[in-house]
């Protein structure tokens, strides 16, 4: 069965985004395709706002589309081949002495990290 995967391509150097996946079994191994489908964008919000019409499928960051995904107007699918998403990283080159503008920033990636903690676990009950 073929389905219509809607592309992202990165303004910066005009590739398409691949799309990777794992494989649910004891292996582990990743799959990398290059989606195909009749639709490319180079913003997230039209993007996923074509596939909430029913135009094809996306892949994409769960943090981005927990509300459409909680409020079912986007459906996972292969939820087996795809792992969660740890997170991001703020690599530092020193706690010590550290600009205080770099703590700022830390300090609000934490606050919104447990913000989005509550939202997903008051969204899933």
């Amino acid at each position: 069965m073929q389905h219509n995967c809607l592309s992202y391509r990165y303004t910066s150097s005009g590739t398409i985004d691949r799309w990777s996946f794992s494989s649910p079994d004891a292996e582990g191994r990743t799959v990398v395709l290059e989606p195909q489908g009749n639709a490319v964008f180079n913003d997230d919000d039209s993007m996923l706002r074509a596939a909430a019409q029913g135009i094809g499928l996306v892949q994409h960051i769960d943090l981005c589309v927990r509300r459409q995904l909680a409020d079912g107007t986007l459906v996972r699918v292969l939820r087996p081949w795809c792992k969660p998403f740890p997170g991001f990283f703020l690599y530092v080159p020193s706690r010590a002495q550290m600009p205080a503008k770099i703590r700022a920033l830390m300090d609000f990636l934490v606050e919104q990290r447990l913000q989005l903690d509550q939202e997903k676990r008051d969204i899933l009950g």
